[in-house]
């Protein structure tokens, strides 16, 4: 009998040891990194996604638009031709080169009468003002913060804005940037008022809300060759970009 009690004590520490052993070697093991999170988007009417940054106290699409109705449904002019495109006065859009291929790597290149539409950018969305300008700039900047009168100037302004938002490739002449707020800025260049399409690679160009005469309006745009970000006057009948900001 005391021999069966010792037997079943030595069987209950050997499985002890053994369960104890395998609860630390359990522990020992290296817990999986978690899945991060999704990331947000937004639709559009077209049923295109966009990836969305929080960028400061803003909401942007990391992307280029791409829709080719407004968001009431109403389709957009599509011009292809360049006598087309340069005698049209109505709001329009292409695609670059007339290609559209390169939808998804620039989006949509749209006249500024487009953007005078108000219902453009998804519900919900806007085409940016100069202030949303200002504050994306002087939030991303390292030297120059939104109050600061830089902001207001033309031509390039500001220490390093457009290397933090141009994307880590695609910009030739060693002007890639640093991406360092997920805003992936693309060079998808513009097309002129007469139609030719120009500085694919080199520039990147979005429209703002901002009217400068009759026939212009400001927009922003990255050059491969700068740190800074450009504000200028453009004629409202050529075709840049678009980037929306939450309302």
């Amino acid at each position: 009998m005391k021999k069966q009690i010792v037997y079943f004590l030595v069987l209950g520490f050997f499985i002890l040891s053994a369960s104890c052993s395998k609860d630390d070697k359990e522990k020992d093991k290296p817990k999986p990194d978690p899945e991060p999170p999704a990331p947000e988007t937004i639709t559009d009417i077209d049923g295109n996604s966009y990836i969305v940054v929080d960028i400061g106290d803003q909401k942007w699409m990391a992307e280029n638009l791409r829709t080719t109705k407004y968001n009431d449904g109403t389709d957009i002019l599509y011009l292809e031709e360049n006598s087309d495109w340069q005698n049209e006065l109505t709001a329009a859009y292409c695609w670059y080169d007339n290609d559209i291929s390169n939808k998804n790597k620039y989006g949509v290149l749209y006249n500024w009468l487009a953007v005078n539409s108000e219902i453009l950018c998804p519900e919900g969305w806007r085409v940016p003002t100069h202030d949303d300008w200002v504050k994306l700039e002087g939030y991303v900047d390292s030297e120059y913060d939104a109050n600061s009168e830089v902001w207001d100037a033309s031509d390039a302004r500001g220490a390093d804005a457009g290397t933090k938002l141009k994307s880590k490739d695609g910009w030739i002449n060693n002007g890639n940037g640093t991406d360092a707020f997920k805003f992936k800025a693309v060079p998808a260049g513009f097309r002129t008022y007469n139609g030719l399409f120009e500085s694919a690679g080199e520039k990147a160009y979005w429209w703002s809300t901002q009217e400068a005469m009759v026939i212009f309006a400001y927009n922003r745009n990255l050059n491969a060759d700068e740190a800074g970000v450009l504000r200028n006057q453009n004629l409202k009948t050529r075709g840049l970009s678009v980037r929306c900001v939450k309302e």
